[in-house]
């Protein structure tokens, strides 16, 4: 009995050992760990292929059109050349966008000096109509505030000179993308897209030229009409400072009725004499001849003759706007050689002395022609003006 028993327990030991050592891959783990997979399932699951997504992302790369919406280049030759020309016209078009903005803010700026320039000539014009003292240090103050101003207006004219020829590099740098777009046009090697984005580049290079070409047409039309306006006030204020010195209003620069075309005056009647005005100038009428447009008579001292001579002088160049000027210091003749000589120096100082006063109101010095005569006919010294 004990024997069976115990070849029961050995053949049960040796079944238990066999099964341990050919199932021990697959029968779970009293240890918690977890199972290896099965060889069969292993095999299948290496056989399966990679999914299809990860096969396209690893097989084949992403490729760009020849220009796409954003515009980058095609890879080709041409593409890049677009790409490259579509760069420069960028910063040209910025360009132009900030010539654009000066342009304004010059305009804005010169405008304002203008206005503010003119509301000083009113006021002072204004007080000398009115009545005022010779040398009024209001009008003095008023006078170099008008300066200053035109002096703002002449840097104006030279920052719009600046932009011009900003302007014109722009010009000159789209005449050159042009030239560039029409050459790439001929290359070989290009794809129908580069074209198309050639053809789209070359409107707006195109549009550009046009603002560049009004943009220049304005700047130049500011400089000529600034510099015009510029040069015609200065003459009016330095006739405008003789005025405030006198106390008396005259008016405009003789330089700018000199140079002014008009239609010359028919009928022109003479100037009647004030009451209580002085008889120390006498007035004859503007005509190309020999008779004197003025006679200045230095019998007392501080001859006011400046109002009438500013006066005869304007209306002869109303009638002839090219006329010559000739100013002659007469003196007598009669007495000792001394008393010519000193006489004849006398009326040279005050000829000269006229000739400065044309000066400052405006008339060119190169249509003055100073000469010096002697005459039994006149007592004391005389300045004429004559017509030529």
């Amino acid at each position: 009995m004990s024997s069976s028993l115990r070849k029961c327990l050995l053949l049960g030991a040796s079944v238990i050992l066999f099964g341990c050592s050919s199932s021990s891959d697959w029968v779970p783990s009293l240890t918690g760990e977890p199972l290896p997979p099965a060889p069969q399932q292993e095999a299948v699951r290496a056989e399966e292929p990679a999914p299809a997504i990860q096969a396209e992302a690893v097989a084949e790369p992403v490729v760009i059109s020849a220009m796409d919406e954003d515009g980058a280049s095609s890879g080709t030759v041409v593409g890049r050349k677009v790409e490259e020309l579509r760069s420069e016209y960028l910063g040209l078009d910025r360009l132009v966008i900030q010539n654009a903005e000066a342009l304004k803010a010059l305009q804005g700026r010169t405008q304002a000096n203008s206005l503010a320039y003119y509301s000083l000539v009113a006021k002072m014009n204004s007080r000398l109509q009115n009545g005022t003292t010779p040398g009024n240090p209001r009008l003095v103050g008023q006078w170099n505030q008008s300066q200053e101003k035109l002096e703002s207006i002449a840097q104006d004219v030279v920052d719009l000179n600046t932009l011009a020829s900003q302007i014109a590099a722009n010009a000159s740098m789209s005449a050159y993308l042009v030239e560039g777009i029409r050459a790439t046009y001929g290359l070989s090697g290009a794809l129908e897209e580069d074209h198309a984005s050639l053809a789209a580049l070359e409107d707006d290079v195109n549009r550009t030229v046009v603002q560049i070409d009004r943009l220049l047409n304005d700047v130049s039309d500011a400089i000529n009409r600034q510099s015009t306006y510029l040069a015609s006030e200065r003459r009016n204020l330095q006739t405008l400072s003789l005025a405030i010195a006198n106390g008396e209003l005259y008016g405009g620069s003789l330089a700018n009725r000199a140079f002014s075309v008009l239609t010359p005056t028919v009928g022109s009647s003479p100037r009647t004499e004030t009451p209580g005005e002085s008889r120390a100038v006498e007035e004859v009428r503007p005509a190309m001849a020999t008779k004197p447009l003025v006679v200045i008579r230095f019998d007392r001292e501080n001859v006011d003759y400046q109002m009438a001579v500013y006066q005869a002088v304007s209306q002869a160049l109303d009638r002839y706007p090219q006329a010559r000027f000739e100013v002659m210091a007469v003196s007598p003749s009669i007495g000792n050689p001394a008393q010519v000589a000193m006489a004849s120096s006398t009326a040279k100082r005050r000829a000269e002395e006229v000739l400065r006063t044309l000066s400052q109101m405006g008339l060119p010095i190169e249509r003055v022609q100073l000469t010096a005569a002697t005459t039994d006919k006149v007592e004391g010294g005389e300045v004429h003006i004559y017509l030529r």
